[in-house]
């Protein structure tokens, strides 16, 4: 409306110009045609202007409204130049006060700007702290990342503790077989020193049939005896050390188990916090890599909804270029109508007045607008600055610098022309991104852009039909006027002003229909990101569930090495547990050998007692036998020398023959001889009398003197 009103303002100073000089109103001179790209760029930033203004339901339908109210002041601004002049000016006044309305909207848009404009730059420190919650992120996973290769080495370090458990399990496992080897080996000893026993038992009662036997065997016997305790003393030995290293062996085992069981404990819980850890990254870039999928689908979305914006603005130009041409078909049927001077002048006067009304009201929307673009390329550039200061990587670098050098490029382009409208455009693109990222940070929101976007298309198409209905009531009655006006004029340049007129219309229609089209594309965009953000869930739900499977997994993984050490646990006490049987049994056998060796000891000890008591007795007898003797003889005669001695002899011999045995025989040197009944006599030849046949009562009657020869 900005350029409609300065070619307004224009054409009425040149009017007044040529009343003033008495000539008639030249038809304006067409504008030179603009480049491709000029015009895309104008386009474009009508379509951000339409976009913006249509971003909420108040605004379209405020929109609505003015473009009904134009139609509406159109129509009567025909019908008013077709009956007089003073109503065309009570229009000029009427749309005066619409563009200071338009002005005050224009300022509320403007105030609305620098809010966002503020949004924008609360966004652009949240982006700022987000970058720092991102690098201390970054950091914190190189944290992880050395924490996870340190406790990676560590369970390595763990496992070569628990190989190396198992080697020093393996071998106190084969000190065991030994040390159960030496114990049969000492079992063997003590079944040997039994048998050494009972020998030397048997040895004992054979000694008591045969002196000479006796001797040799006790001589072989104690012997053997040295030998056997030298043997069991040594076998005793070996136990204890067998048993030592065992119980060594046994501790060196259960620490070694202990020492596998924490260092496979810790790294159980160091391959679970790994795991969770990489989990957690995983996560986190899945999380990142679907973040930047939808930043590019909303790119993406921009881009798209950037080419419906432009067809819109295209249409947009179309549709002003017909209003102008209406405005000079309208300018060129009053110049040809108003010839009066008095009512030329009170229009000069009019327009002058509108002009000037509107080119104040169009130099404070410049200067607003201009405010407004320089905050918003301010908030922009910051916001620019920030996002390249948080990316790291040089080619997202490169693309940043690239768009804010296209989007300055394009600020130049448009500071002249549209302003304003880059303002609002890069608000809504600022604001749609700022939608598009909260909406991709929390996924509830989904449903309502599905809401949202289906109310936009119920929106859009009732717009639509209200703006065709409004065009087709305005077309209706315009074509009326027209018809009504072509029976009334005869010139041809008349009716073919209303032909353009309509022409003109037709294109509006058009260019609504084409907005209208572009609306639906952008619909369509919406609902596209939609399904794309939709699917977005479906493959993070997906992630999720072969996350949750790779932690059964491990769970799994985990429970079973629990139960392998525990079953290892179980061996290691059941090794225990035989090698403390061993040691018992072992121990017992040694207890059950000294037991036999103390009661050996003890029946030989008890044998030489009842043997010394015995000889004592036999000698006590024999001593009181001689003294009873010697006591009965002693009135009659005193024994003579050989035969005390020869009594003393066979006490002796008598003594000890009883204190060896009753059946052992042993040779007494007699000094005389005696014979089988107890007598002295003749010596046999041998020399030798059995001791078992003397008669301990000797009768020494015969021992007396012949009478006369004491």
């Amino acid at each position: 409306m900005s350029k409609l009103h300065e070619q307004l303002i224009k054409a009425a100073l040149a009017r007044k110009k040529l009343l003033e000089q008495g000539k008639e109103h030249p038809p304006e001179a067409p504008a030179a045609p603009k480049g491709p790209v000029a015009r895309n760029e104008e386009i474009s930033a009508r379509l951000k202007q339409l976009d913006d203004a249509l971003s909420t339901d108040a605004s379209r339908a405020a929109a609505a409204q003015a473009a009904s109210e134009r139609s509406k002041q159109s129509i009567e601004e025909d019908s008013r130049i077709a009956a007089r002049v003073r109503e065309e000016a009570a229009a000029n006044l009427r749309a005066a006060e619409a563009e200071k309305q338009a002005a005050a909207e224009a300022l509320a848009a403007a105030e609305a700007s620098r809010q966002r404009a503020k949004a924008e730059s609360d966004a652009a420190a949240a982006s700022r702290a987000l970058a720092e919650a991102s690098r201390a992120q970054a950091e914190a996973s190189r944290a992880q990342a050395e924490a996870t290769e340190a406790r990676v080495a560590a369970a390595k370090q763990a496992a070569d503790a628990a190989l190396a458990a198992t080697e020093a399990a393996r071998e106190a496992e084969a000190a065991a077989r030994r040390v159960e080897q030496a114990k049969l080996e000492e079992a063997r000893i003590a079944e040997s020193n039994a048998a050494v026993e009972r020998d030397r038992v048997k040895a004992f009662a054979a000694e008591s049939a045969a002196a000479r036997d006796k001797a040799k065997a006790e001589t072989l016997a104690e012997s053997r005896s040295l030998e056997a305790r030298d043997a069991a003393r040594k076998s005793e030995a070996a136990a204890q050390e067998a048993a030592t290293a065992s119980r060594e062996a046994t501790e060196a085992a259960r620490k070694a188990a202990e020492a596998a069981s924490r260092s496979t404990e810790t790294a159980r819980l160091a391959t679970q916090k790994a795991e969770a850890q990489s989990a957690e990254d995983r996560s986190r870039a899945k999380a990142l890599e679907a973040q930047a999928q939808a930043e590019r689908d909303l790119a993406q979305a921009a881009q798209a909804r950037a080419t419906a914006e432009e067809s819109a603005r295209i249409a947009s130009a179309e549709r002003a270029a017909a209003e102008a041409a209406l405005a000079k078909a309208a300018e060129s049927k009053l110049a040809e109508e108003k010839l009066a001077a008095a009512k030329a002048l009170e229009r000069s006067q009019a327009d002058a007045l509108l002009g000037k009304t509107t080119a104040e009201r169009i130099a404070a929307e410049e200067r607003a607008k201009a405010h407004a673009l320089e905050a918003a390329a301010t908030a922009r550039a910051a916001a620019e600055r920030a996002s390249a200061a948080q990316r790291s990587s040089a080619e997202e670098s490169a693309a940043i610098e690239a768009r804010a050098a296209a989007d300055r490029e394009k600020a130049s382009a448009f500071e002249a022309q549209a302003a304003a409208e880059r303002e609002l455009a890069g608000a809504a693109r600022k604001r749609a991104d700022a939608e598009e990222s909260a909406r991709a940070a929390s996924v509830k929101l989904v449903a309502s852009d599905a809401a949202l976007a289906k109310a936009t298309e119920v929106r859009i198409a009732e717009e639509t039909r209200a703006q065709s209905a409004a065009l087709e009531a305005a077309s209706v009655a315009r074509e009326a006027a027209e018809q009504a006006q072509a029976l009334q004029r005869a010139q041809s340049g008349e009716a073919h002003a209303l032909d353009e007129r309509a022409a003109a219309d037709r294109e509006k229609v058009r260019a609504l229909e084409a907005q209208a089209a572009a609306e639906q594309e952008l619909a369509n965009v919406a609902r596209a990101r939609a399904d794309a953000e939709e699917a977005g869930r479906i493959a993070a739900k997906e992630v999720a569930a072969v996350e949750a499977a790779f932690v059964m997994a491990s769970e799994a993984k985990i429970a079973e090495e629990k139960r392998a050490e525990e079953k290892a646990l179980e061996r290691a006490e059941a090794e225990r547990a035989a090698e403390a049987a061993a040691i018992e049994k072992s121990q017992a056998l040694a207890r059950e050998a000294e037991a036999l060796r103390a009661r050996t000891d003890a029946e030989a000890k008890r044998a030489e007692a009842e043997q010394a008591r015995a000889a004592a007795k036999a000698g006590q007898q024999a001593q009181a036998g001689i003294l009873a003797e010697e006591r009965r003889l002693a009135p009659r005669r005193s024994l003579s020398p050989v035969a005390i001695a020869g009594l003393v002899t066979v006490a002796s011999v008598v003594a000890f023959s009883v204190g060896r045995s009753n059946e052992s025989t042993v040779t007494v040197p007699p000094p005389a001889a005696a014979t089988a009944t107890g007598k002295i006599g003749q010596q046999p030849e041998t020399g030798f009398v059995p001791v078992a046949k003397l008669d301990t009562t000797l009768d020494l009657s015969r021992l007396r003197a012949p009478p006369g020869k004491r």
